[in-house]
């Protein structure tokens, strides 16, 4: 089974947007909060201390869990709890500035924040043009923030129109961009963990004389396209922007020259441009416009798409988390497009979709952008581990999803923002986003804990083996509950092993252990007479038999008294027994005749042993026997008994057959005579072993007697 094993890369998007992190998720305007948080989500009254007759936006930050932190119009700074921050007044921003406030996250830590504000209003008071900062510290008072009192309303420049917007950058920076008064000259400045460096200077589009000092800017989210608005010159320009370089204005004709242009929006994948015109000397209508960014002609793209109600004197249009454009154009309520990226009425305006909430408060703005601290794509930057482990089959799954940028190349030529890898090597990765390149290096090792626990094995009864996982893990389990690398067993059955690796690797196999009962027993103990024989037999196939004597066979023939041992091998396991033979007393010392083993109606005379048979013992029923004698003469005595060996039965022989053995092995007769003479056979005196096979007529079973033979 393949399983998928993740390395996820925790960034933050490098797109110029805020819909990954939720710093965005709260607007406080005036009188009342939008909460992004909520679902749905929801516009209600909270005093937020902002000025009922502030007209435009003010920027507000929230944590990434979208918990509020702080907000400012430009002129007092607010707390979480809506108090003003010990150091956060007299703040020397424009009361009715369009864009008097920005604010940019710090570089150098994340718990600060650069606080931008100018006074760029026109009309009576005529505001002075000037553009300040203030640092503010989330660390202090208790973690409800402070301003910096070093930094307080430090002076950057005058002489600055109203225009004013923060744009999240790559490779370490943000930019603040402002436009000169009576000029066409623009300014970025980077700011970085160097701090505010000095403006990069761009000459480029129209000349803003006192007509178009009012006015927005607003930036694309994918970060490379400005605009800016001239509100009572009727003034819509498109700019490239590249790194604070901004370049090839395009200007937008609008029809009538009374026409008032002050709110202005991108689409969230910046393909169209949404402009709200407003005749200058009429209260009713607003008109919302779509131009298509794509077209050849951008000017003949523009497509009407609603009238809105007017009602508040400046009006705002902003992107929402939700990637919804929020309008406001009346102080009642708040508008919305539902669908930005589709073209023409598609987009879907939805008015009034939030009621004012308060009778007491107008809604008459809503939120400037914000620009965070996104991680520095420099060469020290990580994208992927050092290393990492393949375990077994599975695969390693490299996802860079979480970090957005505008081109990703892998050592294959995949440009996939997730690669998934399936077996050992080294894998790179180029990230690209603007001008910042970022390369890092992965090697894959296949993992260690692979192993086998070897071929099943065949133990002999009564031993003890050990088994033992052959690599080094970090857990061991066995099937018998066991923890430790190295088991012993002694009995059969079916024994497994799982490993884990430091790395995470988790590896099994199964073993099975089977147990050989051989053994071999040559019986008890026994006695012999000094002229008989005995055969000792191991009565059990095997690959191998070594008997006391050096022979191999699977039988011995014992004629002395001693100890005799056999060993048997098998293909895995030995055996083996001992058996005592001694010499016993069998009666006197004379000529043995073989009388025990002639039936009672023999014709046959035995010679006189001593052994007489008890006239007075009962018949009974006579069973199918053979009888070999147990001893011959060479020279025949009294009445030539005991001259031949004979081989007689009771009942009928269908076969039958004769082997003769000398003490030492030797075969010296084999026939299926019944009766032969020693003298005939040329056997000398001594002891011999008989071994008869046969069968009894009407039976199926051939049969086997074994008996030790005296020639005298």
């Amino acid at each position: 089974m393949k399983i998928l094993y993740s390395v996820a890369v925790c960034l933050i998007s490098l797109v110029a947007n805020l819909t990954a992190q939720k710093e965005n998720h709260i607007w406080q305007i005036s009188g009342a909060e939008l909460n992004f948080n909520s679902n749905p989500i929801s516009l209600s009254v909270v005093d937020n201390r902002l000025d009922e007759s502030l007209i435009f936006e003010s920027v507000t930050v929230s944590n990434t869990q979208g918990q509020l932190n702080f907000y400012t119009s430009g002129r007092e700074v607010y707390n979480r709890n809506h108090s003003p921050m010990p150091n956060g007044d007299k703040l020397l921003g424009g009361k009715n500035t369009a864009q008097g406030v920005a604010i940019s996250q710090s570089y150098q830590d994340s718990l600060r924040y650069y606080i931008f504000y100018l006074d760029g209003r026109f009309s009576a008071p005529m505001g002075t043009g000037k553009l300040h900062y203030s640092v503010l510290d989330m660390s202090l008072n208790d973690g409800l923030g402070d301003v910096v009192e070093s930094s307080k309303n430090t002076l950057i420049r005058d002489n600055l129109t109203e225009k004013m917007i923060t744009v999240q950058g790559d490779c370490g920076q943000n930019w603040l961009i402002v436009h000169e008064r009576d000029s066409d000259r623009l300014n970025s400045y980077p700011i970085s963990a160097a701090g505010i460096e000095e403006p990069i200077i761009s000459e480029a589009g129209s000349v803003l004389t006192r007509d178009n000092w009012n006015g927005e800017f607003r930036i694309n989210q994918q970060g490379n396209r400005l605009v800016q608005t001239g509100n009572f010159g009727g003034l819509v320009e498109l700019f490239d922007f590249d790194r604070g370089s901004i370049s090839n204005p395009v200007q937008l004709q609008i029809e009538e020259n009374n026409q008032r242009i002050y709110q202005v929006s991108f689409s969230p994948d910046g393909r169209y441009l949404y402009v709200i015109e407003n005749e200058r000397f009429e209260q009713f209508p607003f008109e919302l416009y779509q131009y298509d960014l794509a077209a050849s002609d951008i000017q003949a793209s523009k497509v009407f798409i609603s009238f809105l109600e007017k009602g508040a004197a400046g009006g705002a249009m902003e992107i929402g988390p939700d990637s919804m454009i929020y309008l406001v154009t009346t102080k009642d309520y708040i508008s919305r497009i539902q669908f930005p990226n589709q073209k023409g009425l598609a987009c879907g305006v939805e008015e009034a979709a939030f009621q004012n909430p308060s009778p007491f408060f107008l809604i008459t703005s809503l939120q400037n952008p914000l620009a965070l601290a996104r991680p520095v794509l420099t060469e020290q930057s990580s994208l992927l581990p050092p290393e990492d482990v393949l375990c077994g089959d599975n695969e390693i799954l490299l996802d860079l999803s979480d970090l957005t940028a505008d081109s990703y190349l892998w050592q294959d030529g995949s440009d996939k923002s997730i690669y998934r890898v399936n077996a050992p090597g080294t894998y790179w990765v180029d990230v690209i986003r603007g001008s910042c390149i970022l390369s890092d290096t992965i090697n894959i090792s296949a993992s260690q804990n692979d192993f086998s626990l070897g071929p099943d094995i065949i133990i002999c009864d009564q031993d003890t083996i050990s088994i033992s996982s052959p690599v080094t893990a970090q857990t061991y389990k066995w099937s018998t509950g066991q923890i430790d690398r190295t088991i012993r067993v002694n009995t059969a059955g079916s024994y497994s092993l799982e490993v884990s690796t430091i790395d995470g690797c988790v590896s099994s196999d199964t073993i099975e252990i089977t147990v050989d009962t051989v053994s071999v027993n040559l019986g008890p103990d026994q006695e012999i007479c000094p002229t008989d024989s005995l055969i000792l037999n191991a009565a059990i196939s095997s690959d191998t038999y070594l008997w006391s004597d050096g022979s191999m066979g699977d039988q011995l023939i014992v004629r002395d008294s001693g100890t005799y041992w056999i060993e048997i091998e098998t293909t895995q396991c030995i055996a083996s027994d001992t058996i005592e033979i001694s010499i016993g007393w069998c009666g006197e010392e004379s000529i043995p005749v073989d009388s025990t083993m002639l039936p009672i109606d023999s014709t046959l005379t035995p010679i006189d042993t001593g052994v007489i048979p008890d006239p007075n013992e009962p018949v009974t029923e006579i069973r199918c026997e053979v009888y070999v004698p147990n001893a011959i003469s060479i020279f025949p005595v009294v009445n030539q008994q005991n001259e031949l060996l004979r081989v007689l039965s009771n009942c009928d022989l269908l076969y039958q057959q004769l082997l003769l053995y000398d003490r030492w092995g030797n075969l010296v007769y084999c026939g299926n005579a019944s009766s032969f003479s020693a003298q005939a056979l040329g056997l000398n005196p001594g002891v011999y072993v008989a071994k008869f096979k046969y069968q009894f007529n009407g039976e199926e079973d051939e049969q086997e007697k074994l008996q030790s033979i005296q020639v005298f």
